[in-house]
């Protein structure tokens, strides 16, 4: 009876070892993850949403032609300029659908406090404030333009110097945000930051590390991981293989390539022209250096700064990028999602935030839901002081 017992107990001990066990036969935790169809979806489900309802109006105005009604159930119908200009006055509130019949520019300061769905090419003049918007071809934002909820084109997407993107961006073609743009969430099978960078693709460069890295400080190895105690700093042109964990903060030496994934407790900071073929995962701040290459996810639980000429994913193989706080300089290149938890900024090449128009506030002071959350407190608190004053 006690033998059975201490089997009963044994067993029970060793059942919550099991994923443990599992994990270390298995090794899923080192393979890099990707980005999943249900993720994609996920991010396009409002434009997804609002392109069922408005697609049946759409038809009727197609098959009516020049004799297509200005109003329809539940949505405003705006076929001429005058009634651009006057939208905002359309009663009772509800989506705009705009003229099959060509292809719309927006006048400047333009507002719209609701849904616009555009099913041919449309252009935003500068400065425009939208709700949200759906367009079936190429869109344009023009200079100092906000998006207030989310964005989604089945063309190209090009958002001009200072335009600020609330929520979701996403584009099944591409996005092109220029240097001073504030953005969240993007998402596009290309996303080109401010132009193309100087210089030979990171993916058409094969890699200069040839040297054999062994880390020191492990305090377990595999033929699969490295598991490394303190900081790690891979010099210059080496190779480090397999996956590797780190419990502190990791350096990469310029030219450095590391074949596998990376998980790091502290910050990682990567020299330029490195290479990862895996992802990268860091508890703290990640920089990625100029021209480097990183073909699997990157995930910063702090700040993200990724340099010129960087580039994320494969069109074939697409990634997320995401961290608290994402500066990204003018020609990187992402392909997947990237997505700023706070507040994400299109810096210019050199890394610096483009500088403030008079009288505008910076893109990113508003870019992210904390901004928005601590505005009003800091106009209350600015009045407050005027009326104490």
């Amino acid at each position: 009876m006690l033998f059975l017992l201490a089997v009963v107990a044994a067993l029970w001990f060793l059942l919550a070892l099991a994923p443990a066990f599992a994990e270390l036969w298995l090794r899923r935790d080192a393979a890099s993850p990707t980005l999943s169809d249900e993720y994609e979806e996920d991010l396009r489900r409002a434009a997804a949403r609002f392109e069922a309802r408005v697609r049946p109006h759409l038809d009727v105005l197609r098959e009516a032609g020049e004799d297509a009604p200005p109003s329809m159930p539940g949505i405003h119908v705006l076929c001429s300029e005058t009634a651009v200009r006057t939208a905002r006055m359309m009663l009772p509130p509800a989506p705009y659908l705009l003229s099959p019949a060509r292809e719309w520019r927006l006048p400047p300061r333009f507002i719209l406090d609701r849904e616009l769905y555009a099913p041919g090419r449309l252009r935003c003049g500068p400065e425009s404030d939208l709700f949200a918007v759906f367009g079936e071809e190429e869109i344009d934002l023009g200079p100092g333009s906000m998006v207030r909820r989310w964005l989604h084109g089945r063309g190209r997407v090009t958002a001009a110097r200072g335009t600020r993107l609330h929520g979701n961006a996403s584009s099944e073609s591409a996005l092109h945000l220029a240097a001073g743009c504030a953005f969240e969430r993007l998402q596009a099978p290309a996303i080109v930051f401010g132009g193309q960078a100087r210089g030979a693709s990171p993916q058409n460069r094969k890699s200069g590390a040839r040297i054999l890295y062994r880390p020191r400080g492990c305090f377990h190895e595999t033929a699969a991981r490295t598991y490394v105690r303190g900081d790690l700093h891979v010099p210059e042109r080496h190779r480090l293989e397999g996956n590797v964990v780190v419990t502190g903060r990791l350096r990469l030496g310029a030219g450095a390539h590391l074949t596998g994934s990376l998980k790091a407790h502290g910050d990682v900071i990567a020299s330029e022209a490195v290479i990862i073929d895996g992802s990268l995962f860091a508890a703290g701040d990640v920089r990625l250096g100029a021209r480097s290459l990183v073909r699997g996810v990157v995930s910063a639980e702090g700040a993200l700064v990724i340099e010129t000429g960087v580039r994320l994913g494969a069109p074939e193989h697409p990634t997320t990028v995401s961290g608290a706080r994402v500066h990204i300089a003018a020609g990187v290149r992402a392909h997947g999602v990237v997505w700023a938890l706070e507040a994400g900024l299109v810096t210019d090449a050199t890394g610096r935030a483009p500088r403030r128009t008079p009288g505008r506030a910076h893109p990113a002071s508003d870019a992210g839901p904390r901004a928005r959350r601590e505005k009003p407190a800091r106009a209350e608190k600015a009045e407050t002081e005027r009326n104490g004053a």
